[in-house]
């Protein structure tokens, strides 16, 4: 449980790498649009498993395209001065990663953007610490 919310309490839709597709793009703007909701959550986690699979350049299946969408975050922390192979270096993509999605969600999506101008609803990123059971927005 996360955000002290139970079963009808969230909109919530999942999807690996919290990646933005056509589909999670319709899902959200329903949930604004036509049940009410006030804010947009792109919610990573740390030791992501996409992530952690992007870094690594898994191709498989469908998954291939999906993890490819992860491939800017990647590319933006390369600069990084640690193993591009380590927790440290995947969960800085992850960070990385979120604040990329918030941006697509704002520039893909025309309803979720004119619904923020307006103030009805609030785009946001944030990363929940599995360890601690915290989230980070950022």
């Amino acid at each position: 449980m996360i955000f002290d919310k139970g079963v009808g309490d969230l909109f919530v839709s999942r999807i690996a790498g919290n990646v933005v597709s056509e589909d999670v793009l319709g899902s959200m703007e329903y949930a604004c649009e036509h049940s009410g909701s006030k804010v947009v959550i792109v919610l990573g986690h740390e030791s992501c498993g996409a992530v952690h699979s992007a870094c690594e350049h898994v191709q498989a299946g469908n998954m291939t395209q999906m993890l490819q969408k992860i491939q800017p975050a990647i590319d933006s922390c390369l600069n990084l001065e640690c193993d591009h192979h380590s927790s440290e270096f995947e969960n800085a993509v992850v960070f990385k990663n979120v604040n990329i999605m918030v941006d697509r969600v704002r520039t893909e999506s025309e309803i979720l953007s004119h619904l923020e101008s307006e103030g009805k609803i609030k785009i946001v990123g944030a990363v929940f610490n599995l360890h601690s059971g915290q989230v980070e927005f950022i």
